[in-house]
């Protein structure tokens, strides 16, 4: 691929992409910030591996698992670091983002208490609930993504809205 035709294809793909990257690394950390550095990272190693890209499956699923393993790495690296005291950057649970002031103002306490839940789930399932339930993700698409299978990833979801449920107290 000749090297414009590279740099045209990478633009449309960020165009089309990007705000589908940022939503999930929005929802996956609670934090604009940690998002906007995930889809930085992603849209990165979309270049850097664009010739490894072999169209046997949409590019849309292979920069959605991209997302999802740097989102992923990214909490994963956080908590490596949980040994910080986080009441120094304002969240006391690390892992656990506290809703911004400014948030509560547009959420309800019902939603903020909802996005604190999402939050507060394991990676894998937190990873499941947001493609299905905020990206409505069919469980072939995600499938194809975390290279599960639709039984487990169901499972998945399902133990993800069960926790959220009892969270929130809809036992």
């Amino acid at each position: 691929m000749q090297e414009r035709d590279k740099e045209a294809l990478f633009a449309g793909w960020m165009r089309e992409y990007t705000p589908q990257v940022y939503a999930v690394a929005r929802k996956m950390t609670g934090n604009h910030h940690d998002a906007d550095d995930i889809v930085q990272n992603v849209f990165v190693k979309v270049w850097r591996n664009m010739d490894r890209f072999r169209n046997e499956s949409k590019p849309g699923t292979w920069i959605y698992r991209i997302s999802m393993n740097e989102s992923l790495n990214y909490l994963n690296r956080k908590k490596r670091f949980s040994w910080l005291r986080f009441s120094d950057f304002g969240s006391e649970k690390p892992g656990v983002p506290e809703v911004a002031d400014e948030q509560k103002t547009d959420y309800s306490q019902l939603e903020a208490h909802f996005e604190k839940a999402v939050q507060s789930l394991p990676e894998k399932q937190k990873a499941v609930f947001v493609l299905r339930f905020y990206e409505e993700k069919s469980y072939e698409e995600m499938e194809e993504i975390f290279g599960t299978s639709v039984g487990a990833l169901k499972a998945s979801y399902h133990h993800a809205v069960k926790k959220i449920e009892k969270m929130i107290g809809g036992d």
